[in-house]
């Protein structure tokens, strides 16, 4: 039942969050960074426990729980809730209780999309609605959709006139004609299916230059910039680090106190408490600063990795990448060219096999055979026998 929950959800919208935030009690600073964050939300299970994690740029959390049973939950905004989770008409009902107060979670799928209510009596709407689109899925998932881009690929290989593969089959449907060609053995089934299983994933296919990609979050576009300009991005980022840092140190060494304006916008009485008490002086005023800067940092790290990867290949020390859609249609040709190497080592094992199999059936025939004619004999034999008996007693009598 839980089942279709499972996989990672991104936020792409949200409706009323800030009131809904601000009626709890969530001071500005943080709900700024709550809107700002955009997190993904991870759905996994283990046997009977489910495992629940929120993960943003500022912040991650995760519980583990059963469903139906109180546990105690610690919320990104620092709340100490008994929460109680439960399954209802294909809904994960999520139930915080705190102080007196009590918020409600509705959660469910439409459309692909994984849809969030949020209810508190407190807030001036009653009511924040988000919603997540799901950016991974599970393994079996991802084969089928490589199978439905493998067969789709075989009818139509015109990828310059006809629209992309994903979006004319079904990946069930691709996957059933895989696994029952017309005509064909069960066990080449068997190597057809491990054939399209050893494929490269549709997600790895279309995946866009992200210099290019405008659609995705801040905190993803790091992540896959940094998957794929590693070594360009990892020292553009330890230079603008040791900027920001030395230049809000010397701010520190100049009487720049954070502290009241931590208080101010609301941020968590302990953090606020760990600087006015601590020792360390300029240096943590300087790393409270710098952790505070976090998306201006990831935005200023994407933005110099933007610009030396375009100085690098303008000077042809990064080669350009080819377009998507010539990309797709290399890709999709190897995919194709090593489904059918597979098809062919199938069909090559299949006809030895049934050449083994002809041969093993002809000799049991000629054995059966001779069989047949042995006892045919024998029986000829012995009613010769009887008749010879028979005739010598009447010739008595």
């Amino acid at each position: 039942m839980v089942d279709k929950f499972i996989g990672t959800w991104k936020m792409v919208d949200s409706e009323n969050f800030d009131d809904y935030m601000k009626a709890l009690g969530v001071g500005f600073a943080t709900r700024q960074m709550g809107n700002m964050a955009k997190p993904s939300l991870i759905f996994s299970v283990e046997g009977d426990i489910l495992c629940m994690k929120s993960q943003s740029t500022f912040k991650t959390s995760e519980v583990k729980f059963k469903l139906g049973e109180e546990f105690d939950e610690t919320t990104a905004d620092d709340r100490k809730t008994k929460t109680t989770i439960t399954l209802e008409n294909n809904k994960l009902m999520q139930k915080q209780s705190w102080d007196g107060k009590q918020t409600t979670l509705e959660r469910e799928v439409k459309d692909g999309k994984l849809v969030a209510f949020c209810k508190s009596p407190a807030a001036a709407t009653g009511l924040c609605v988000t919603a997540c689109a799901r950016i991974h899925t599970s393994l079996s998932q991802r084969v089928n959709t490589s199978t439905s881009c493998t067969v789709a690929e075989q009818r139509k290989p015109n990828l310059q006139e006809q629209p992309l593969p994903s979006q004319q089959q079904n990946p069930k449907s691709a996957e059933s004609q895989v696994r029952h060609p017309a005509g064909s053995d069960p066990r080449q089934n068997v190597s057809v299916g491990t054939a399209a299983a050893q494929t490269d994933t549709h997600e790895d296919i279309i995946e866009t230059d992200p210099l290019q990609d405008k659609s995705i979050g801040l905190y993803q576009r790091f992540k896959r910039m940094f998957k794929q300009y590693g070594k360009v991005m990892i020292p553009v980022h330890l230079v603008t680090s040791t900027v920001w840092f030395g230049a809000f140190y010397y701010a520190a060494m100049k009487g720049v106190n954070v502290v009241p304006f931590l208080e101010f916008v609301g941020l968590p009485e302990s953090i606020v408490n760990m600087l006015k008490k601590s020792q360390s002086g300029c240096a943590l005023t300087a790393y409270a600063m710098y952790k505070i800067a976090t998306p201006a940092r990831y935005t200023v790290t994407l933005g110099g990795t933007s610009y030396t990867v375009k100085y690098l290949r303008k000077h042809g020390y990064l080669p350009t990448p080819p377009p998507v859609r010539d990309y797709i249609q290399d890709k999709m040709e190897e995919t194709r060219e090593r489904f059918t190497d597979k098809m062919e080592e199938t069909r090559e094992r299949l006809s030895e096999r049934m050449e083994e199999t002809k041969d093993r059936f002809s000799e049991r025939m000629e054995e059966t055979k001779d069989r047949i004619t042995e006892t045919k004999d024998k029986l000829s034999g012995k009613l010769q026998e009887t008749k010879d008996k028979v005739a010598f007693r009447k010739k008595k009598e």
